[in-house]
């Protein structure tokens, strides 16, 4: 499990994503791992989640903010320093993308 040890606190991996969004921590232990689809894709889901809160905020708040740009730009800076992770969350994103798609279409 992702923990921060500055502050001596457990996270779950949704958490994790969220936290790294905010850059609130860069622990290596809040990357999910390589090849687990699975926790991949929670923390990925806390990412989008605080992505999406803080697109709520007004937008005069938050001028310059590095936490503007669109999804896919904010996640390869956070995963700069991990290509391989970042490449594994977009194919994971692509595909959720398109079983959305698909699933509206068969809905209307």
């Amino acid at each position: 499990m992702p923990r921060i040890e500055d502050a001596d606190m457990t996270l779950d991996w949704f958490e994790a994503g969220e936290a790294i969004f905010e850059a609130a921590t860069d622990d290596p232990s809040c990357y999910p791992p390589l090849h687990d689809p699975e926790t991949q894709r929670a923390w990925l889901a806390g990412f989008v989640a605080a992505w999406g809160e803080h697109d709520m905020v007004e937008a005069e708040k938050r001028t310059g903010d590095p936490r503007d740009l669109p999804i896919r730009e904010i996640l390869a800076l956070r995963l700069t320093d991990h290509p391989e992770l970042l490449s594994q969350l977009q194919e994971i994103g692509e595909r959720s993308l398109d079983e959305g798609a698909s699933y509206r279409v068969k809905r209307t």
